[in-house]
Parts: C-alpha cells; structure tokens; sequence
C-alpha cells in the first residue's frame, strides 16, 4: 500500500496544475435525434401545417376554437382525441382562410365549436354550415361552465383533471395525455369551485381527481370538494411542465416530442391534439428556460427519435434548438433527479473537473504555456467531436484548477488570482462578462436553477472551512446553511447529504433552509459517497471499505461486499469497482445494486481508475502499464494503450483524457485518445 499512497500524495500535490481529471461523474453515448419545425406565417397557418402533419388524408370531425382567446379552447383536446379530430383555429370574427382550407381538405362531415357566441362568433358556424358541413357547439355561460360541458361529452370514468381557468400552461401540458386516456380537463378558480362544476360532478363515479398546482393555483379549499384528489405540483410553469409528464411517464409515447414556446398559447394548444394521436409530450421552451426541453431528452434519449418544433423561429430560434438538440448527449445524474422538490438537472459529464464536456462542446484549463498545441496558459473550449485540439478557442487567460458548467456560465477558481487562494469566478460561455463570485475557493458544487450549494474553503487550518453555503450564481444573496462543516456535498430533493468534517466524516443530511440536521449512519465514509435513486453507497472505511447502503431516511443499512474496494462506479443496476490485493493490485469487479450476483470480470490491476461508458469499461492501474478495455459483460478485454506510469484516467464524449507522471522530474503529461485507442495526442 505505500506505493499507493506515495503516487496519491503526488497527485494532491499537483492538483492545482489543472491536469487531472479525478470526477467519477457519469458518461453518456450519442443519439440522433430528428427534428422538423412545423409553422407558417402565423398562428392560423402555423395550426393548419400541424394539421397536414398529423391528418394527412381525411377527417370526419373537426374542431374549432378562438385562436385569440385561450380559456374555452383549453378543454378541447381530449374532445378532438374522442373523435380522432384536430383543432382548428378561427378568429373571433370570421372563419379564418387557413381553416376553411383545411376544413375542405380533410372532407369534415361534423365541425365541433367550443365556446359561446361571444368567444366564437356565429357568423363562423354559418360559413362552416355553408360549406356542408354540420356543425354542434358546447359552450357555458363561462370558462368553467364551457369546460364542464365539454367534460359531460367525455364522461369521467377514467377520473378528472383540474386546471387553474387564469393560465394556459398547466392546461396545455397535460393535455396530449388527458386526450389520450380520456380524461376530461375542468377549469377552476382557485378558491371556490363554481356552481357548474359542482353540478357536474355530483352523483358522477370519479376514481381519480388531478389537481395541478400548488394550493396558491388552486386551494385545498377548493380541490377537497373532488374525490380521490392527487396533486401535481410545481415551482414555476417549466417545472409543472416536467412533473406532469413525469406523472404520466408510463403513458407517455416519448418517440416524437413536441417543443412550443411557452410564452403564447397558440401553437400548444394547436399541437395538442396532434400530441394526443399517439400521446406524446408537449415542452415548453422559452429564451430564458430549455432546460426542461434538455432535461427530458436526456432522460429518454433512447427513446426519442423525433422532435416536432412548434412555430417559426420568433419563438423557439435555430440556435436555441441546436442547443438543445445537444442535449441528447447528456445523461440524467439520478444523485440529482427529483421527484418531489420540483427541481430537474441534466448532467454534464465531469463536471467540477479540469475538463468538461457539456452541450457538444468540452472546456478544458491548461495552466501552463504548451509547446505541443501551441495553447498557452488559461480555459479553453472545443467541439467534443474536434479532432485537432489546435482549434479549441480561448475563453479566458485565467490560471483554472477545476471548471463547473451551469446554463451559460463556466465556473472556475482562478488561483493566480491576488490574494493567492484561489478566488471563485465565472465567465460567459463565449468568454464575455467575466464576474468575481466569491472571494474563497467553493468546493462540491450543486446546481439548482441559478442557485448554488457548496462548501467553502478559506484558507489552511480556517475552522470555517467547509461550512455548508447557497448562493446566487452571481455570488449575490449568499446563506450559510446551518452550522455544520461538510464535503462530498449532493443535493436532492430538498436535503443536501454530505460527510460531516467535525463526526469523522459520518454521513448526514441537512434541510436546504438549514432548520433540520440528521445522522444518517455512524459510519465514517470518507473515501466515497453518492446518492442513488433511494439509497446513500458508501465505502465503509471503519470496514476495510467494504461497500455498503442504507436509505435516504438513514434505515435498511446494508453491507454489499467484503472486499477493500475502491474506484466505485454505480452505473444503471450495477456496481462496478476494484478490490485491493497484498500487492497493491485491484481485480475488477460488478455486482447487482442489492450486492448479489457478484462477478470478477478481470484480475489485471485496476487500481488507477476505473470508468464505464455505455456498454465499457475502461481503467487502468499502477501494475497495469497501460489502459484496457472490457465489455461490462466481462467478455473483449483487450489493451488500447501501453503507457507507463498513469496516474489518472476518464472519459469525455468520444475520448479517452489520461495522465502520466515521469517518476524523475515528476512532470504530469496529460493525453487524449479515442475510445478505441486510436488518435493519440498530447495536450499538455
């Protein structure tokens, strides 16, 4: 072991070079991903190229609403998805041409309106007669007595939606799926619930009532009135759009998703019948929120094969969909998934390393002058699938040990800066508006939205070192969360878990408003924590490392293994990791994620590093003399690089990022390849 320990006093002492990458953050693999954009010169023309996209031949029914005017239109597509018909836009006025075309394209037999006289105009309903065809309104003195009428066509077998009758979002997101099950959407005030509604309700059966919102959409007052109520609930209108999706993940076809710009209501509520056909997703997309778009193709990138852009690009631009279309290389980091704060993250692979791959593109720090690339010293951005590392581009001069990306925002700390500690900064993207954060060097960050938790290093042997922080991204509102000192920071849901720097690094959870702090286990943890879906694993360093779990809520402790095990990757149902011999040698090994089914899948030192991607394993060790390959079934192991004396090892996008050390000088040399082993290049 004291060779192991030697080179692991090398690399901390030479981690503020910048060149090695130690994050075990999770990879992903690249998918195709189609993507149409659906729109015309309007919001009429851009209903009626839906319209010829989901309805190409004929169509019995057709239904019609005010395209300028959302309440009583918001119930109507779970009546289209009953007679198989799509929504047609009018003006208030007047037919608009857009319509009648379709109208006469489609061969309508039966044209159904939604709304009153006063929200669709009559003279419409005549020129729909005119042309042949029949026509039945349903319609109330109201937005609430209309969406009951509208729901006494549907029946409430399979149960009731309610939605706020002020705002359109909550509606329109769940809309492909209520029309898909049938299921019909009332509009609600939030206080009271209307004498129409309560008439419609009584004496009906109602399994289930949804309820979208917090109780300041609609109040508990008012929802406890219903049956069976389930609330579906949300920070904001991208964050309810996610959750009721995810509400309904198993009922919905994630093979074509819908993106609309959530700030007008048109092209929604046009998609959204077109959505029910095969119950798909709709996604809202503004300039100032795509995460939840990222989030959700990062989720299901296996599943997505199609994207349909609602509208020209004055709502959802080029650019901000090729962003967006990135984001099938992320991977969900599910230490960070959420199923009740109402809070989604994608994942970027490395992220808090020297090297970061996020949105297509790496950013990298070189912290010295380098003669092989002709990069001098500072942070750099690059394609991910670039070849030639002479193109990357310079974001900034400064001197980078660890990078963090977040939305727009690179965040680094800059030790050349003047008070020698490495003052906290963050930069633009495109290397405009660089910001001094914090004066400190902030560690184990969590992003959540704009907001950051962190821990907080002042300076050596500070006793307010590591004591827990959130803040703006700006560096503005800064709070101390609590009194306790603590690393390995993740934040879910509404705690944030960390090993605690006063109780032997014991694990704890601490409320995010700082008011609750519990133990979680007395043992001590040091060399390796991480949330899972429901459970914390851990090294065990009070037992020899052996890998254990217990719950989130600190019960249902488990032990996994018996080996001394180090360089752990949790990977879908899998543990992955390598287990120590006497001659500082670690065997590869996989077990299932409840410690069964354990399998060594080869004995060649892996004591370096071990990372999977997608169906491989790459690691190497300090007896190994190079870098291997194996398929995580255990089978093609094979070499892809015989170098000597490597001391760290990842994967980024398509590449392979490793580091070697000259045992003379000490010099740390820092190298990529692909993932075959081919295209070898130094960087640094």
């Amino acid at each position: 072991m004291l060779r192991r320990k030697l080179l692991m006093n090398v690399l901390i002492s030479t981690a503020v070079t910048g060149m090695l990458m130690m994050s075990s953050y999770k990879v992903s693999a690249a998918y195709a991903v189609n993507s149409e954009r659906l729109w015309g010169s309007d919001r009429y023309e851009t209903c009626s190229k839906i319209v010829e996209e989901g309805w190409k031949t004929t169509s019995n029914y057709a239904v019609i609403v005010n395209g300028e005017n959302f309440p009583d239109a918001l119930s109507a597509s779970v009546l289209a998805k009953k007679y198989d018909a799509p929504i047609l836009l009018t003006e208030a006025d007047k037919l608009d041409d857009n319509s009648y075309n379709e109208l006469k394209r489609l061969n309508v037999k039966q044209a159904i309106i939604v709304g009153g006289d006063g929200v669709v105009n009559p003279s419409i309903e005549k020129s729909v007669q005119n042309m042949g065809i029949s026509t039945q309104r349903f319609y109330g003195l109201d937005r609430n007595e209309t969406s009951a009428a509208v729901a006494g066509q549907v029946g409430t077998e399979n149960g009731i939606i309610l939605a706020a009758d002020s705002d359109f979002h909550d509606a329109l997101s769940i809309a492909p799926i209520a029309a898909k099950l049938q299921i019909p959407i009332i509009l609600m005030p939030k206080d009271t619930v209307p004498d129409s509604v309560m008439n419609f309700i009584s004496g009906r059966d109602i399994p289930k009532t949804y309820v979208l919102g917090n109780s300041d959409v609609i109040s508990d007052s008012a929802a406890y009135q219903f049956p069976n109520v389930q609330r579906i609930t949300g920070k904001d209108n991208y964050d309810m759009n996610i959750n009721i999706i995810k509400a309904f993940e198993d009922k919905f076809n994630f093979n074509n998703i819908c993106l609309a710009y959530s700030e007008q209501f048109p092209d929604a509520l046009s998609t959204s019948a077109f959505a029910a056909i095969n119950g798909n997703p709709i996604v809202f997309v503004s300039d100032n929120n795509d995460l939840n778009a990222k989030y959700l193709l990062a989720d299901k990138k296996s599943d997505v094969k199609n994207m349909y852009v609602i509208g020209g690009s004055a709502g959802i631009k080029d650019s901000e969909l090729d962003d967006i279309k990135q984001s099938i290389n992320y991977e969900v980091d599910d230490t960070k998934s959420n199923s009740g704060s109402n809070v989604y993250y994608y994942n970027v692979e490395n992220n808090g390393s020297s090297i970061v791959n996020d949105g297509g593109y790496m950013y990298f720090g070189l912290n010295s002058n380098n003669s092989i690339s002709g990069l001098t010293k500072g942070i750099y951005s690059i394609k991910s699938d670039n070849t030639d590392i002479t193109k990357a581009q310079k974001i900034s001069d400064d001197f980078a040990n660890k990078i963090w990306s977040n939305n727009n925002w690179l965040y680094y700390a800059d030790y050349s800066d003047n008070n020698g500690n490495g003052a906290f900064f963050r930069v633009n993207k495109t290397g405009t508006d660089k910001q001094k954060v914090s004066d400190n060097n902030l560690r184990y960050l969590n992003f959540d939205g704009d907001n950051i938790y962190y821990s907080e290093y002042i300076s050596s042997d500070n006793p307010k070192n590591f004591l827990i922080y959130k803040m703006n991204g700006d560096g503005t509102s800064k709070q101390q969360i609590g009194s306790a000192r603590g690393i390995y920071l993740q934040k879910v849901d509404n705690y944030i878990y960390y090993l605690n720097v006063d109780d032997n690094y014991r694990i704890y959870r601490i409320s995010t408003d700082g008011l609750y702090n519990q133990l979680i286990s007395n043992d001590s943890a040091i060399d390796y924590m991480k949330v899972s879906g429901d459970f914390i694993y851990y090294c065990n360093s009070d037992d020899n490392d052996s890998i254990y779990r217990i719950r989130k809520d600190g019960t249902q402790r488990q032990k996994l293994n018996f080996d001394n095990s180090k360089n752990v990757n949790i990977v879908g149902n899998y543990i992955y990791y390598g287990s120590a011999d006497d001659n500082n040698s670690d065997s590869l090994y996989k077990m299932e994620i409840d410690g069964s089914n354990k399998k060594l899948l080869s004995s060649v030192d892996c004591s370096t590093a071990i990372k999977v991607k997608d169906d491989y394993i790459y690691c190497s060790g300090y007896n190994s003399k190079g870098i291997y390959s194996i398929k995580t079934d255990g089978s093609s192991y094979k070499l892809i690089n015989n170098s000597s004396n490597i001391v760290s090892l990842n994967t980024i996008g398509n590449w392979i990022y490793y580091g070697t050390i000259d045992p003379t000088s000490m010099e740390i040399n820092l190298y990529r390849m692909k993932l075959d082993g081919s295209s070898n290049q130094k960087i640094q």
